[in-house]
């Protein structure tokens, strides 16, 4: 019986001495209401002042001024915590002097400082905000799953890229390259019918199918309006005036390879500068009427 109201006495004598061990506790923790800097005066200096005595930092005597000593002091604490030596007692400063002051450690790097002004001057949480991209999906969980229960909550999200830029640069080689294999597969055509002696007319048509036919073949495969059918651009008609270059520059001795460079650069330049210019064959003024009558 007696040993046991000796111990509830011990417990209620540390219940009584608790608060004040709570208020020791935060009385060392050294904390300002705003910034300092060099010439301001009064109790936050003196408080500065006091603290940068107490970690080694100042020898000079306590005045409530901000002077030549204590610019000296704050930039010796800063450099020891890894702040940049600006004299100025800010945010990461102020959050350094309260982290030690509050028995942390005295010393650290620049990573810790800030981590530890972000966790005292914002919300009292250090917050880590990050991604992993799909084609490090089994890796990047793979590195996660062991830190689980240091993340305090996981977003998965999904994000769109605008392809855009990138099909804009792929459509403009694509485009130039169909014009070279529109201008060498009516150079073919024609010269193919020439061959078979066909008339110079139909030889020039023969020209033109070989060398829209493929195109719009393959803009059909890929369910795309057929560029033979676009406006904006000449394209059978770029065909049409290549093949008969071609067969103008035959009739005049200019050599079969030189009548194919010329039939090609001409279907080459019609086709990129209709399309560079916006040029096309005027619509027929009865297709025209019936658009609008649609309409």
């Amino acid at each position: 019986m007696l040993a046991m109201r000796k111990i509830l006495g011990a417990l209620v004598f540390l219940a009584l001495l608790s608060p004040i061990f709570a208020y020791a506790q935060s009385a060392t923790c050294v904390t300002f209401s705003g910034d300092l800097t060099f010439g301001d005066t009064g109790s936050e200096v003196t408080k500065l002042q006091t603290f940068l005595k107490a970690q080694g930092y100042l020898t000079a005597p306590l005045v409530p001024n901000f002077g030549n000593a204590t610019l000296a002091a704050v930039r010796a604490f800063q450099s020891a915590q890894g702040i940049s030596a600006t004299g100025t007692v800010g945010p990461l400063t102020r959050a350094a002097i309260q982290r030690v002051s509050c028995g942390g450690s005295s010393s650290g790097s620049g990573a810790s400082s800030q981590a530890a002004s972000h966790t005292n001057t914002t919300t009292n949480s250090f917050e880590v905000t990050g991604w992993i991209p799909y084609w490090r999906g089994a890796t990047g969980t793979a590195d996660v799953m062991p830190h689980l229960d240091e993340l305090t909550e996981i977003n998965p999200f999904v994000y769109s890229v605008n392809m855009f830029r990138i099909t804009s640069a792929v459509h403009r080689r694509s485009i130039k390259m169909d014009a070279v294999g529109l201008a060498l597969f009516t150079v073919a055509g024609v010269g193919i019918a020439l061959s078979r002696d066909a008339p110079l007319v139909v030889a020039v048509l023969m020209g033109v199918i070989a060398g829209t036919t493929g195109g719009l073949l393959r803009d059909v495969v890929v369910n795309e309006l057929p560029d033979l059918f676009r406006p904006g651009g000449l394209y059978a008609s770029a065909s049409f005036c290549g093949g008969v270059a071609f067969v103008v520059a035959l009739r005049l001795d200019a050599g079969y390879a030189n009548a194919t460079i010329i039939g090609a650069t001409t279907v080459v330049l019609l086709r990129l500068v209709s399309i560079r210019l916006g040029v096309s064959i005027p619509v027929p003024q009865w297709i025209e009427q019936d658009g609008r009558s649609q309409r």
